[in-house]
């Protein structure tokens, strides 16, 4: 179904009203809340639910969420991205991280000439610590692999990363692509990580990793907090372990593991970048 309608301002073309009557016959079609489907007008954000008619009066008179393409809070289908999807990027990695370098720089200038100038009536406030820390790892990720080249050695990597999860890859292959990268382009690419290990690394320093929590199989608990050093769970009683048969090198292997990624640090980075920051606020 036809989607470009959603990011027209004119709401009063016929494209847009004809796009407005194509979403409500699909959500209506596939709602499980009665007369009612979560608005998605710019108002509402898809949090609040109201009838057809008011829905319909939101988005001529609002408007549609101009990102909302996907119309998965309305019966659509998720559908993660693909290898094929990979080669549909637009001209920029559309990571974001040069205009944070550029926004950071900017800042930090603006603060040490104001500091220089007594006659100031104030001085910016410089990142604090944990910022800067931050901005030095990004600029030193932030080489273009060569000349020209949209990649920089940070964004090229988390493709790297990107594809190694989609498509099952081994941890021992990813480490030798890299190695082979390295060998074969020594001469026109910058220096990438020579393993998996270093290459998770990057984004480890960067605050965008994630903690592992053993699980329960049967998702009854998780082995957290005061629970961390159980190995039964104890509403089902299933062992935290798997048999000792599937033991990696002679280690226990718990039967499910939870990645958890921490709020706070992306909160932060939020506030890093200009543009996002007016967002958050």
């Amino acid at each position: 179904m036809e989607r470009n309608w959603v990011k027209l301002r004119n709401r009063a073309l016929l494209e847009y009203r004809q796009g407005i009557k194509d979403f409500l016959d699909f959500a209506f079609e596939h709602t499980t809340m009665g007369d009612k489907i979560y608005c998605p007008c710019k108002k509402c954000n898809n949090y609040f639910a109201n009838t057809r008619d008011d829905v319909e009066a939101d988005l001529l008179t609002i408007g549609i969420l101009p990102s909302y393409t996907h119309w998965f809070r309305h019966g659509e289908e998720r559908h993660f991205q693909t290898c094929d999807s990979l080669d549909n990027d637009d001209e920029s990695d559309g990571d974001g991280l040069s205009e944070m370098v550029e926004d950071y720089c900017a800042a930090f200038n603006a603060a040490s000439c104001a500091a220089g100038d007594s006659s100031g009536d104030s001085t910016p406030e410089k990142p604090n610590d944990d910022a800067a820390n931050f901005f030095l790892k990004l600029g030193d990720n932030e080489q273009k692999l060569f000349l020209d080249c949209k990649y920089t050695k940070l964004s090229f990597i988390v493709k790297l990363l990107h594809i190694k999860c989609l498509s099952g890859w081994t941890n021992k292959s990813f480490t030798l692509l890299l190695q082979l990268l390295n060998y074969a382009l020594s001469k026109v690419i910058v220096e990438l990580p020579d393993s998996l290990y270093e290459a998770k690394k990057m984004i480890r320093d960067l605050g965008l990793d994630y903690v592992k929590i053993d699980a329960c199989r049967n998702n009854c608990m998780l082995y957290w907090k005061e629970n961390s050093n159980k190995s039964e769970c104890q509403v089902c009683g299933l062992s935290r372990w798997k048999s000792s048969e599937e033991r990696v090198r002679g280690k226990k292997v718990p039967h499910k593991v939870l990645c958890y990624f921490p709020i706070t640090p992306r909160l932060k980075k939020f506030f890093l970048s200009k543009k996002t920051a007016s967002y958050m606020t």
